[in-house]
């Protein structure tokens, strides 16, 4: 019996000791994805210059509800680190997918009217879900322009949902330059 004992851990050791190579490979393959290579991720603090109160105000995912059909309202709301604010920007089709999640931001059934709302709905290509940053009239931080309606991403009325709620979902409307509800800040552009 003493004998058994000594083989069991000299096994274990060898298969530990054949593992690291390819534990240490793994990441490599992981990293590689040519998916992602156009994609900034992790980004917290898309955030609005209007926003009331003043302060770390960001792009918001209301509730974290992932539902991909567009029930999912898109607000501004204090900056906490939660999963529902780590918006990805991607910069191959500019797009907003929220982290983690095939959900983009989305107008609303295509609209193109002023306060058309803004959610967050299935990733799909359409040009309801395209934003091009523009800072040409601001020079810094950006508007987010949809090209299909014309319109910019409009925080309404500047204000931050409130703890508890109820949400003020974010809409497009025209752009207004100098506009302090539409001008958005993030390291992604």
């Amino acid at each position: 019996m003493s004998r058994r004992r000594t083989l069991v851990p000299r096994r274990w050791l060898a298969v530990l000791v054949a593992m690291v190579p390819v534990a240490a490979l793994l990441p490599m393959f992981v990293m590689a994805s040519p998916a992602s290579a156009d994609i900034t991720s992790y980004i917290y603090d898309f955030s609005v210059s209007s926003a009331l109160p003043p302060g770390n105000n960001c792009l918001d995912d209301w509730e974290d509800n992932l539902d991909p059909g567009g029930g999912a309202v898109v607000d501004v709301f204090q900056c906490n680190g939660s999963l529902a604010q780590r918006f990805d920007w991607n910069s191959a089709n500019n797009t907003l997918l929220l982290d983690s999640s095939s959900l983009c931001l989305d107008v609303a059934g295509g609209g193109t009217a002023d306060g058309t709302p803004v959610r967050l709905y299935a990733c799909n290509g359409t040009p309801a879900q395209t934003w091009a940053p523009d800072t040409t009239s601001i020079g810094g931080p950006a508007q987010l322009v949809n090209p299909q309606s014309g319109k910019c991403l409009d925080d309404p009325d500047g204000l931050v949902t409130p703890p508890g709620g109820p949400p003020i979902q974010l809409q497009i409307w025209d752009c207004i330059n100098n506009d302090l509800n539409q001008i958005w800040s993030s390291p992604a552009f």
